[in-house]
């Protein structure tokens, strides 16, 4: 699935590729795209001028095409026109997610994403009138969308998985008109970020929450974007655009001083975090969850370090220009005029790296100008005629290497951009074997994508099982484990206070009892409760699992169907665990799939003894891999072994994610898929 779609070519034959599902009805398959894939049939968008101006009658034949420098024969030609703008009145709304999708796959479609970096925007522009670039972008919303345009909005938070597209720009017109340049205050700090600054609010540390909270937003920032492309790239081949709004940034690298010991502070796991006197944390007398707190500033603070975000940021204009993608820079401080040779140096190696990504993906800069109704103008030209050309490459190798495209255009005084090459395909790529297993991990990935919907359903109550299985053949069975947890809203209602018990059932399915069940009571300190039921082990089968829970003053309840399979798969079912502020240093089973970023998530996995390696990989709601390690780990409990996946949440953006944990060393091999969601 890192592949997905991350060329520009067809089907040759009929090896198909389904990408994972983008939105919430995601077991249709009608939902999200098809992509499809060719040995050696290469798609290139080329945009010929004159002088500045489009060029709009050249014919196939004067047109070259050259692969590593091999001429190729163009095979494929069309001239890509769109209509005219429109107002947003005439312009036809997507009815739902999946009409979403369908109308930005389609070709005759122009895809724009507008992407405001929000952290690198307040703070920039003092003394400078910033308002001429807000205003462009408004009247390019309403003036400049054409009737099949589609739009979407991004943010540094956005779960660029679940990405929309819209043609009524109304709604983000008034995001802008609302939310530009507007002063960070303390209410824009995430939960993350007043972590950071309750760890480090000493006077002689506060340099170090800043250093942190700047490096977190650049890593965020940066990671968005990645997962942008990957987005856009599954969406369709033809071009799609990206208007990044932003002054730039820093590029951070290794930072030994934020990585050494602080003074007078205890390393995590040595001595104890406590409140002194003025109400800020230092060493001394505490609770377990300032320390703890305190362990996860630190781990972070050691992570945020050694970023390498040049490095990172390189790879982006690599990422994109592969899978069509151009990105246009706006800096909306215009003309500046910077005081100190240093402010100098800084603002022209920010303008640079944006330069350079316009340049690097087919973009245009709108950059070190106060003409930005021109600068949105042009941008829209640009995507407004070109040419698409496509060929047979003459190098069938399966290597996967990068091949450079070279575009020229046979008559005088003409200049061509197009993209500079793609990456080949991979012998793996082009198996048709390799297409069943991923179907079927799109299938898994589906169905958990979907039970998420669960939670928002305004439930009280939520239930998970998992279990162990043992013995072979006829005796094969599974000893169940059933986590039963409150919603944390309703954990503070006045109804469920005091002493609540909690009734779990099990019934086959002709809906007969399978097992005595079991009461126990939940404490009135906790959300969630474990109920083992190892002395009432399942056959294969289907089964049902009710649980309820009652108080004095309500009672609620919540059923889950589960399948426990007949075969001899090494795997059984995962159970959850949540780490947090409101847990302390302690890891509790949890059935709530929400969580936030303050926490930590914990997958294990039951396995047999003879499995000797795991993998584990965090995925987003699109089937791609995300760079956020998941910690591998191992443990026994009442003789069953388990393996770990534990995730750090904190540079997740709110949205859905899947924990992927597989046995056999390929994520090929048989795994489990767990799905959760970030939320505010």
């Amino acid at each position: 699935m890192a592949h997905c779609a991350s060329l520009r070519v067809a089907v040759l034959a009929a090896l198909v590729n389904l990408c994972w599902p983008a939105g919430p009805q995601a077991q249709d398959p009608a939902q999200y795209p098809v992509f499809r894939r060719a040995v050696n049939l290469v798609m290139v968008d080329a945009y010929p001028t004159a002088d500045g101006v489009p060029i709009a009658d050249l014919a196939q034949d004067e047109f070259e095409v050259l692969e590593d420098g091999v001429p190729q024969r163009v095979a494929i030609f069309e001239r890509k026109t769109f209509r005219a703008p429109v107002p947003e009145s005439l312009r036809a709304e997507p009815r739902d997610l999946r009409e979403s999708n369908r109308v930005a796959a389609d070709p005759r479609s122009r895809v724009f994403v507008l992407y405001l970096d929000t952290y690198h925007l307040p703070g920039l522009f003092q003394g400078v009138n910033h308002y001429p670039a807000r205003d462009a972008l408004r009247t390019w919303l309403r003036s400049l969308v054409g009737e099949d345009d589609v739009i979407a909005f991004v943010t540094p938070e956005t779960d660029v998985g679940s990405l929309t597209f819209t043609r009524r720009t109304s709604a983000i017109d008034e995001f802008l008109r609302e939310r530009w340049m507007r002063e960070i205050r303390i209410d824009d700090h995430d939960a993350i970020e007043r972590m950071y600054q309750m760890c480090y609010s000493r006077n002689e540390e506060m340099w170090v929450e800043e250093a942190m909270i700047a490096r977190k937003r650049e890593r965020q920032v940066i990671s968005t974007l990645r997962g942008l492309i990957a987005r856009l790239g599954d969406l369709r081949d033809d071009r799609k655009a990206v208007i990044l709004v932003g002054g730039g940034w820093t590029l951070f690298g290794p930072d030994a001083k934020l990585s050494a010991p602080l003074p007078n502070r205890p390393l995590p796991g040595q001595g104890r975090i406590g409140v002194g006197p003025t109400g800020r944390i230092g060493t001394g007398r505490g609770d377990d969850r300032l320390e703890g707190a305190f362990q996860e500033c630190e781990k972070d603070r050691m992570a945020l370090a050694s970023i390498e975000d040049e490095r990172d940021f390189r790879s982006l204009a690599g990422a994109a220009n592969r899978v069509n993608v151009s990105i246009y820079p706006v800096d909306p401080r215009g003309l500046v005029a910077t005081a100190t040779v240093a402010k100098q140096d800084a603002l022209k190696r920010r303008r640079e790296m944006l330069y350079d990504l316009a340049s690097a993906t087919d973009g245009l800069a709108v950059i070190d100008t106060n003409d930005y109704e021109r600068g949105m103008k042009r941008i829209v030209d640009d995507m407004s005629s070109y040419y698409l050309l496509g060929y047979y490459s003459t190098n069938t190798k399966l290597d996967g290497r990068f091949r450079r495209i070279t575009v020229r255009v046979k008559r005088p005084g003409a200049a061509v951009r197009a993209r500079n090459g793609y990456l080949a395909p991979t012998e793996a790529d082009a198996s048709p074997a390799a297409v069943a297993p991923r179907a079927a991990r799109e299938e898994a990935a589906a169905a958990a994508l979907a039970d998420l919907e669960r939670f928002d359903r305004g439930r009280e109550v939520f239930v998970d099982a998992s279990w162990v299985l043992r013995g072979g053949g006829n005796a094969r069975e599974a000893l169940v484990a059933v986590v039963v947890e409150l919603d944390a809203a309703a954990m503070r209602a006045a109804e469920w206070a005091g002493e609540r018990s909690v009734a779990v059932t099990v019934q086959d399915a002709l809906g007969r009892p399978a097992g005595a069940g079991a009461k126990v009571a939940l404490p009135d300190t906790a959300r969630a409760v474990r109920v083992d039921l190892t002395s009432q082990p399942l056959r294969s089968g289907t089964y049902t699992i009710r649980a309820a829970v009652s108080s004095r003053g309500k009672s609620a309840s919540d059923a889950l169907r589960i399948v426990v399979p007949a075969d001899e798969g090494p795997l059984g079912r995962p159970l959850v665990f949540r780490r947090g502020p409101a847990t302390g240093p302690s890891y509790v089973p949890t059935s709530d799939r929400r969580f936030r970023r303050a926490d930590r998530l914990r997958v294990d996995v039951p396995v047999g003894p003879a499995l000797e390696t795991m993998t584990a990989v965090l995925l987003g709601r699109n089937g791609l891999p995300l760079a956020v390690p998941v910690t591998l780990g191992e443990r026994d409990d009442n003789g069953a072994r388990y393996v770990t996946g534990e995730i750090v949440l904190a540079p997740l953006a709110v949205g859905d994610y899947l924990v992927e944990i597989a046995a056999g060393g390929t994520r090929a091999g048989p795994g489990v898929l767990v799905a959760f969601r970030i939320v505010p």
